[in-house]
C-alpha cells in the first residue's frame, strides 16, 4: 500500500525523471568525438626532409631514422599532437594517442612523393 501511495503521488516526478535520462543516455551514446586531424607536412618539417633517412612503423610506434637526432625540433613536434618520444641512437620513434598506423601510412606516401 505504501508502494501503491508513493508512485501515484510522485507519478508525474518519476515519468519526468526516466524521460530525462533516457535523453542523457541517447545524447552520450550518440555524440561523436570529433577526428584529430593531424598535418603531416607540419610532423615532416619538425624533422626536416632532409634528415629523414627512413621510415618505420613497429609496436603501434612512428620510427624516423635521422642524419641526426639532434636537429629534430621537438618541441614543435609535441604541439602537433605527439605523446611521447624516445630517441634510441639516430631513431626517433614517437606516438600519438590514436590512428598512429594511419598517420605513418600518411607520412610515408607524402615523403614518396
Amino acid at each position: 500500500m505504501f508502494i501503491n501511495q508513493f508512485l501515484s503521488d510522485n507519478l508525474l516526478f518519476l515519468v519526468i525523471a526516466g524521460s530525462l535520462s533516457l535523453v542523457l543516455v541517447g545524447v552520450l551514446l550518440t555524440k561523436k568525438k570529433k577526428p584529430v586531424v593531424i598535418d603531416v607536412t607540419k610532423i615532416i618539417a619538425c624533422f626536416g626532409e632532409k634528415n629523414i633517412l627512413r621510415i618505420d612503423f613497429k609496436r603501434q610506434k612512428i620510427n624516423i631514422l635521422t642524419k641526426n637526432p639532434k636537429d629534430v625540433d621537438y618541441d614543435q613536434l609535441k604541439e602537433q599532437g605527439v605523446l611521447g618520444v624516445n630517441i634510441v641512437g639516430d631513431t626517433v620513434k614517437f606516438y600519438f594517442e590514436k590512428d598512429n598506423e594511419a598517420i605513418y601510412n600518411t607520412l610515408k606516401s607524402t615523403l614518396e612523393r
